[in-house]
């Protein structure tokens, strides 16, 4: 987890998630870009392959949303000026 100080480390979470998508069938893999900063790429073969790709994106990290800090609040996901935010 990265807790906003620099520490990150993604590295539980993302053997979680490899372990989760292999109950259901889908190879993932870790790869980490520093020590224990982890991405999780998993593909799924898609049925036509005449149709473009789909890159679904997430991330594993988790900073605190003090709100205070913030316009909205940070857990709204209200729509303001075109944009989602939160």
């Amino acid at each position: 987890m990265n807790y906003g100080e620099g520490k990150g480390d993604e590295e539980a979470v993302a053997a979680y998630v490899v372990a989760s998508l292999a109950e259901v069938g889908i190879d993932a893999q870790i790869f980490e870009s520093a020590p224990k900063r982890c991405n999780v790429i998993a593909r799924v073969k898609g049925s036509d392959s005449s149709r473009p790709g789909l890159v679904v994106h997430g991330h594993l990290d988790v900073v605190p949303a003090n709100a205070a800090d913030w316009s909205v609040d940070p857990f709204s996901g209200e729509i303001k000026d075109g944009a989602i935010w939160g």
